[in-house]
């Protein structure tokens, strides 16, 4: 294209026509800085894509290796947490874990100093009905008359059959006692 328009200006010339040769030299000069542009932006639109590629495969490795972290942490979640979460794998894993961190001495590890410095809580015997055993052998017991009349009081007559024993834990400012009241049954 730049020798046509450098024909163009040689046509310009012959003819004589100064305005026309300096339009086609002010038009050769535009175009000059047209290409130099349309170069560069080629240049640099090559290297952004280059850039732009390198960027993506970026972001693929990055979400892959999120995607693993979070599978990761879903696993020790689930070991941690789940209702079997004490299984022969799990123990296993953290033995080892306990191994490799007393291999390595000079290490220091906040697993290791809980464990040495934690006292291990006796396990309290299970009651099956839910409630501890009355253990109240050492206490005084003191019995409360309850002032019930020695016959029914419905009208027949009736003699004290046996009682109904409560029993409550009760306290007198430093000074625990059982309290015994008997009900009459008739």
């Amino acid at each position: 294209m730049k020798s046509d328009f450098t024909k163009l200006g040689e046509l310009a010339r012959e003819l004589g026509g100064e305005p026309v040769q300096e339009a086609v030299v002010a038009m050769i000069q535009l175009f000059d800085e047209l290409l130099a542009d349309l170069s560069a932006a080629t240049t640099l639109a090559t290297k952004r894509s280059g850039e732009l590629t390198h960027l993506k495969a970026q972001v693929r490795s990055l979400k892959a290796e999120v995607a693993k972290q979070a599978e990761r942490i879903a696993e020790l979640l689930h070991e941690q947490f789940s209702p079997k979460s004490e299984t022969t794998d799990t123990r296993r894993r953290r033995s080892s874990t306990d191994q490799d961190e007393d291999n390595h001495p000079n290490e220091v590890s906040s697993h290791g100093k809980a464990k040495d410095f934690s006292a291990e809580k006796p396990k309290k015997p299970r009651n099956t009905n839910g409630r501890a055993p009355k253990n109240w052998d050492n206490l005084e017991h003191i019995e409360i008359e309850m002032g019930f009349p020695e016959t029914c009081t419905c009208g027949c007559g009736g003699p004290i059959r046996d009682y109904d024993v409560d029993e409550k834990r009760e306290v007198i400012p430093a000074k625990f006692y059982v309290a015994v009241r008997k009900y009459p049954r008739y």
